[in-house]
């Protein structure tokens, strides 16, 4: 299993190969088009919408305010819920998507 020491070691070199940058600067999407992306990467593996621990209607008539409280308690809904930590950018167009859910703004066939 290796040492403390060596444990330290790994743990340095994966946390350096990690892509620090926002989801919008790395696929140059903005809006509802990045939210949805960040909804997938963030969300999606978790909450499958028209799947696997589908929330969305829990989230319906919700507003962005909402939405961004709920951003805010996200590791206080469960050990399996971690906080969310994205960019303040890819947090709005996140909203923007889930808002537009509300709108008839997503088509779980089209995925």
């Amino acid at each position: 299993l290796g040492t403390e020491e060596e444990s330290s070691l790994i743990a340095a070199h994966l946390i350096g190969q990690v892509d620090s940058r926002s989801l919008s600067e790395i696929h140059g999407l903005s809006g509802i088009e990045l939210g949805r992306l960040v909804y997938k990467k963030r969300c999606g593996h978790c909450h499958e919408l028209g799947g696997y621990n589908d929330k969305s209607e829990s989230l319906v008539d919700l507003d962005a305010e909402d939405y961004g409280d709920i951003l805010d308690a996200a590791e206080d809904f469960g050990e399996e819920m971690p906080a969310f930590t994205a960019s303040d950018e890819d947090r709005a167009a996140l909203i923007a998507f889930l808002v537009s859910l509300n709108e008839g703004g997503y088509d779980v066939a089209s995925q």
